[in-house]
């Protein structure tokens, strides 16, 4: 406990330094303007849109979620995406657990009176749904530099340059890395043994194997590649609504779909930074690539960065109460079956 509390209190003074970083030369009296001549609708919109792409996860996860506990219902996947991404806010990386935990406690329970849904089986679902995530985020990398390669190719080339493949201590780094988790793989494996601490590992892995394999058994995998597709063109729809709330100011008035992608993808990168909410992080990163692609001067691109990524925290944090409220008073986890009758003598 004491650890992850001192994890969190330096990860928090890393945004409150890159913060500070950021806003030290912002001209406040045109950071004020902007917000005045700020079309307030489209934010609204945009911040609409987020609760939309939560449903739309929600219900990609429990396609996942249904061959282990058919009885998830959407507005459990939902208020799990709600209240955990509100945590996320005051705490990094912390969803992933606090989403399983909310759908395990609405998981129907078995015979024996255990929930179908356990943690194991849990996060191998939510692996399988964030890897999907990261092949999605590369695809629209790899379109952007096929289709779009002029624009902002040099910039992702930038942004690689500093890693030399050909230096023999990152081969030697990673081949490492691969050697130990091979062999730890192999032990848990082949060990014979059925108790202590390798068994309850074993029993894990298993556990979110059979999480994993769930998208093996997806009933309508073309629905879940169109919930994925309809993931990101949401997530596009709320960059390019911001880009139009800012349409009055000179620097922002010619942007358009692409250039929305293009702060999209950068936005994702934010998430690497485990500062609590991405503060400082997605502000200097969506500001540095406007300096760096549209030679947009940093302190007007932070009216953008902090348009966006404030909106974007307000909203999560208010339908993360708006779900735990719910959750709270209006609420029923499934209990128990009731035990069989006994024979009549």
């Amino acid at each position: 406990m004491k650890k992850n509390a001192l994890k969190t209190l330096l990860w928090s003074a890393v945004a409150l330094l890159l913060l500070y970083l950021c806003f030290r030369n912002v001209d406040w009296k045109q950071f004020g303007h902007a917000l005045g001549t700020c079309r307030w609708g489209w934010v609204v919109l945009s911040m609409l849109a987020g609760l939309l792409a939560n449903w739309i996860r929600g219900e990609r996860w429990r396609m996942l979620l249904h061959p282990i506990d058919p009885s998830i219902r959407w507005i459990d996947t939902l208020n799990a995406y709600n209240i955990s991404l509100a945590a996320n806010i005051a705490v990094s990386h912390v969803s992933l657990l606090i989403r399983c935990g909310y759908v395990i406690r609405h998981s129907e329970r078995d015979a024996d009176g255990r929930r179908r849904l356990s943690m194991d089986k849990t996060l191998g679902t939510v692996l399988t749904d964030q890897i999907c995530d990261s092949v999605g985020s590369l695809l629209v990398v790899a379109g952007i530099l096929l289709f779009l390669r002029g624009r902002f190719g040099s910039f992702f080339a930038g942004l690689f340059s500093g890693i030399d493949l050909h230096a023999w201590p990152f081969w030697a780094v990673l081949a490492g890395v691969v050697l130990v988790v091979g062999f730890l793989l192999w032990k848990l494996l082949r060990s014979g043994k059925r108790s202590g601490w390798l068994e309850r590992v074993r029993q894990f892995f298993r556990g979110a194997g059979q999480g994993i394999a769930t998208i093996a058994h997806l009933r309508r995998g073309w629905l879940f590649v169109l919930l994925t597709v309809l993931i990101w063109g949401v997530f596009w729809f709320q960059s390019y609504a911001i880009m139009l709330a800012l349409q009055d100011m000179p620097e922002f008035a010619g942007m358009g779909p692409t250039d929305a992608l293009f702060i999209m993808v950068l936005g994702t990168l934010s998430n690497i930074i485990p500062v609590p909410g991405g503060f400082g992080a997605y502000h200097s990163i969506i500001s540095g690539a406007f300096l760096a692609v549209y030679g947009i001067p940093f302190p007007v691109g932070m009216i953008f960065a902090t348009l966006a990524h404030e909106s974007w925290t307000v909203a999560p944090g208010v339908y993360g109460l708006a779900s735990y409220l719910h959750e709270t008073y209006f609420r029923k986890t499934p209990s128990a079956p009731a035990p069989p009758a006994l024979p009549q003598c």
